[in-house]
């Protein structure tokens, strides 16, 4: 599976979670919104119900009240009345006198003579009038016994009270005695065409009957109660909401129960209004989270299309260009002396062997060796400032300027300055490269050399001695234009050899950040004081640099050269005539 086919698939799960995450969360909010709504209709619907019916009935108790108190114009007067006649004639079923001390001074009822209206809160309102606070009062129904408070047991009463002119006041209460014959006509049309919201409604239901009193369609008036859909067995004291499907329509239902009356007063609202904003804010998260995810998502997938042909892109890229380096690398390697021995011929004469490490693909480090005459054989070491691509290139060109300058002829000294010269020319990078170079007098063991800028090799002589080639050197290769460079000798014996080395090697550092060091090159190449073999003394010292470095990273190319002088070369030279001719076939081979 492609790594963008599994991102893809990790996001379209992460954003299917969240699409559910978030829309579920719209869903609950928004339910309980509904919820808090359904309360905020439900609540103020049943208290205007309630109200709406002692409405219908408290116009004519008020009326009682008001013949009352205007045909007495006093508590004393009304006190000394026929209440019962009164009482018969107006059709009341109580009437009560009381006096500017607030205690009842007559009544149609023995048991509230005397009774104090202040001794108790439901009659202690009246007081206000007393007071001139109000100019009349009306309760709603409340149990009662005579003016005394019923609390669970006594008639359900209506009362209104209005004041005398001489102070005290009168009361008049009726029960729902009759109340069918009363009030029905006005209860009839007291809930038609009267809404709860935008679609809800009320329905008054007499409990006996079983049937409905008032609604919002006049035709519903007279119909049982089971033929709307409503269920009472459902309804308990709690009031609590309840679900039925009403006249078809699922709905929300409360029940209040007016016992003062005998009725019910059913609140319905259907669900749909309820639940209409929590599903168009749901679809509403739904349709607009879902866009903003899959245009997220398309333009996710985009971008890692994107960058899946980037990283396609790249990798071929890299691909080529480490195909360009391994072609580089080859080139270079194939571009230094890599046969040992290089002069099977002259085994008898020299042992050379040569290791060059890159620290990259492509170094800046060489090493080089050929004759420059017969009998004359040069060896080069060199490193080129920088690393990778732009220090090969150099490099590449630093050795064939210097092979071709001491292979024409010149002096050593002239040659070196003249590469000095040629590699300054068109240098815009202001690359330069430190070299030691010397040619060694097969037939003479004489050394001349010269360094640009580079460490000084270590000399071994034949007993084992070893010790640095101490020079002047000069400046680096390609670094100052017109620079002079000085010739130093030195005469090798049989069994005597140079180590030549680049600073990757002495400068190379362990995981302590500690440098190999010239002193322990030289140490090493003094242990190696049995080692007669070239290679052997190469690989001695690249183990040792090995040992020493451990796991850290290799920071700079390294680069070796030993040579050794082998045997009496110069009997050699007087044994033969064709024996010079040897060392000319020698360079081509």
């Amino acid at each position: 599976m492609r790594k963008s086919t599994r991102k893809v698939r990790i996001l379209a799960g992460i954003l299917a979670v969240l699409y559910v995450a978030i829309v579920l969360n719209v869903w609950f909010v928004q339910t309980r919104a509904a919820a808090n709504r359904l309360d905020d209709l439900m609540g103020p619907s049943i208290s205007c119900a309630v109200d709406t019916v002692d409405w219908a009935i408290e116009p004519e108790v008020l009326h009682v009240a008001r013949v009352l108190a205007d045909r007495w114009k006093s508590a004393d007067a009304a006190a000394r009345a026929d209440l019962r006649s009164v009482q018969a004639a107006l059709d009341c079923d109580q009437i009560s006198i009381v006096g500017t001390n607030n205690v009842v001074l007559a009544s149609t009822d023995p048991d509230s003579v005397g009774f104090d209206m202040t001794s108790a809160p439901e009659t202690d309102e009246f007081t206000a009038l007393n007071r001139g606070e109000v100019a009349y009062k009306s309760q709603l129904f409340r149990r009662s016994r005579g003016c005394r408070p019923g609390g669970d047991v006594g008639m359900w009463f209506k009362y209104a009270a209005l004041p005398f002119p001489g102070g005290g006041y009168v009361l008049a209460g009726n029960t729902y005695r009759d109340f069918r014959k009363r009030y029905f006509g006005v209860l009839e049309l007291l809930f038609e065409k009267m809404n709860v919201g935008a679609d809800g409604y009320y329905l008054l239901v007499d409990r006996a009957g079983g049937k409905v009193v008032s609604g919002f369609q006049r035709e519903w008036t007279g119909r049982p109660l089971a033929d709307t859909g409503i269920d009472p067995q459902a309804f308990g004291e709690d009031e609590a909401v309840r679900i039925a499907r009403v006249f078809g329509v699922r709905s929300y239902v409360r029940r209040t129960c007016l016992a003062f009356v005998e009725m019910d007063i059913y609140v319905v609202i259907p669900v749909d209004e309820i639940l209409s904003a929590r599903n168009v804010a749901v679809t509403m998260a739904a349709l607009v989270v879902g866009l903003i995810f899959l245009l997220g998502g398309l333009l996710f997938c985009k971008v890692i299309r994107q960058h899946e042909r980037i990283e396609d892109l790249f990798a071929r890229e890299s691909r080529r260009v480490e195909e360009d380096l391994a072609m580089a690398r080859a080139i270079q390697a194939n571009a230094l002396p890599s046969v040992f021995p290089p002069y099977p011929n002259l085994r008898d004469v020299i042992d050379i062997h040569a290791l060059m490490r890159p620290a990259r693909e492509v170094g800046g480090d060489f090493y080089d060796f050929f004759f420059t005459g017969p009998g004359k054989l040069a060896l080069v070491i060199a490193d080129v400032s920088g690393k990778g691509v732009p220090a090969a290139l150099f490099m590449m060109r630093a050795k064939a300027t210097l092979q071709g300058l001491l292979r024409s002829g010149l002096g050593l000294a002239e040659a070196v300055g003249r590469a000095n010269r040629r590699l300054a020319e068109q240098n815009d990078a202001n690359m330069f490269v430190t070299a030691w170079v010397g040619v060694v007098d097969l037939a003479s063991g004489e050394l001349e050399f010269v360094s640009a800028g580079h460490e000084p090799p270590l000399l071994k002589r034949a007993d084992g001695s070893v010790g640095f080639l101490e020079e002047t050197a000069g400046p680096s290769l390609g670094m100052m234009d017109g620079a002079a460079y000085r010739t130093r000798t030195r005469t090798l014996a049989a069994g005597d050899g140079l180590l030549l080395y680049t600073d990757g090697v002495t400068e190379a550092r362990n995981a302590a950040r500690e440098f190999y060091g010239a002193e322990r090159l030289a140490a090493t190449l003094r242990g190696l004081l049995g080692a007669k073999d070239a290679g052997v003394i190469i690989d001695g010292i690249a183990r040792d640099v090995d040992a020493f470095v451990g796991g850290t990273e290799q920071a700079d190319d390294i680069t070796l050269l030993a040579f050794r002088l082998v045997g009496s070369y110069c009997g050699i030279i007087a044994e033969t005539g064709d024996q010079q001719e040897r060392f000319g076939r020698a360079e081509t081979v």
